[in-house]
């Protein structure tokens, strides 16, 4: 399972510090379950990839954050369905 663990490697391979991890793989399953039609299209499912890296990178500090912009930002797409793929940090 490809999830994001305690840390999150951008681009230029720098370290951040997160306080949650988020199933990446589940959430992008969970996208192609809910929108099948418009997930089959490879321009769409790699747009939806690219906001959640974008969001992971630019808001992965604060879980709550993270939520309410990836919600934000993928239109249908409730911050209770984000939720159902991001764990605490303990």
């Amino acid at each position: 399972m490809d999830k994001v663990h305690k840390v999150w490697y951008n681009i230029t391979k720098d370290v951040i510090e997160t306080e949650f991890t988020f199933d990446r793989n589940g959430f992008l399953n969970h996208m192609i379950d809910q929108f099948p039609m418009v997930m089959s299209n490879h321009f769409t499912h790699d747009l939806v990839e690219n906001v959640v890296d974008l969001v992971i990178e630019s808001h992965g500090e604060d879980v709550d954050d993270f939520v309410r912009t990836l919600a934000k930002n993928v239109p249908e797409l409730e911050p209770e369905e984000v939720c159902l793929f991001v764990e605490k940090k303990k």
